[in-house]
């Protein structure tokens, strides 16, 4: 009995100094805990904790069944704190950058000043590659890709006079195995962390990239803030940006290089 209410002291010790700090941020991602992105949100939530001292405490959840729109969701309504969503997702709150192009921060907050978000920054474009099940395809054919994402990425197929359409990530795997499927369209990165990743033995390397990941964070939250913690957020999610940026290019140079030795590397039919 003893040593069970020894425990319990225990628990209720270290559950008391976390939820004693001034905040308590929920940040979630879709991509595993290994991916790199995931890998420089931690980063973010050190830089932030430690800044703080501790009295903003960040964290992080992986959840790769959660969809992008349902994140946006969640960090709109205060469910949770920060998400990390690809810009594809966003590009209804955002029209004024998807009708120039023109990707950066102070475009995307310009258009956020209406929503209840706010954009810490803008994680490094990613690039995107068709992979296959077998490198025995006919490019003369109208191939049939499933693209990871928007329909954004599907326009960008169909202009390279492909047939696509729309999935999650996480249904890659089975449609690799459906013989409708030439192939599934992702980012490099992405697909490479996927169950799906173990079914094909070639693709070709995509000219568009993908659009980059946004760090957002709910306004009323962030305006909630102390002035001098605000900073220390929106220079903590710079600097995670510039993590990402070299942790992706890392990865994506070694993904490349076991490309080369695993599988084929293919020529599109355009290219």
């Amino acid at each position: 009995m003893r040593k069970v209410l020894l425990l319990l002291s225990i628990f209720l010790a270290i559950s008391l100094n976390a939820y004693s700090s001034d905040h308590y941020l929920r940040l979630k991602t879709n991509n595993k805990a290994e991916h790199p992105e995931t890998k420089a949100l931690v980063y973010f939530s050190k830089l932030v904790e430690r800044k703080t001292e501790e009295n903003i405490l960040v964290e992080i959840k992986s959840d790769e069944r959660e969809r992008d729109e349902s994140l946006l969701d969640q960090v709109s309504f205060a469910g949770i704190s920060l998400a990390l969503v690809d810009l594809d997702y966003l590009l209804p709150y955002v029209p004024s950058v998807k009708k120039s192009g023109g990707i950066s921060l102070e475009a995307i907050n310009k258009d956020l000043a209406k929503e209840n978000l706010i954009a810490l920054s803008i994680y490094p474009r990613k690039h995107r590659a068709v992979f296959f099940l077998s490198k025995d395809i006919d490019h003369s054919e109208n191939l049939t890709i499933a693209t990871v994402g928007s329909s954004y990425y599907v326009s960008q197929l169909q202009q390279n006079g492909l047939s696509s359409y729309s999935i999650e990530l996480k249904d890659a795997a089975p449609l690799m195995l459906d013989l409708n499927i030439a192939g599934i369209d992702a980012s490099l990165v992405d697909f490479t962390y996927s169950e799906a990743y173990p079914f094909s033995n070639s693709c070709y390397i995509r000219k568009e990239d993908s659009l980059p990941s946004v760090l957002l964070m709910n306004r009323r939250i962030f305006n909630s803030l102390k002035d001098e913690d605000k900073l220390i957020i929106m220079e903590s999610a710079r600097l995670s940006k510039n993590y990402a940026e070299n942790l992706i290019k890392r990865a994506e140079e070694t993904i490349f290089n076991r490309l080369v030795k695993e599988s084929t590397l293919m020529e599109p039919a355009n290219g």
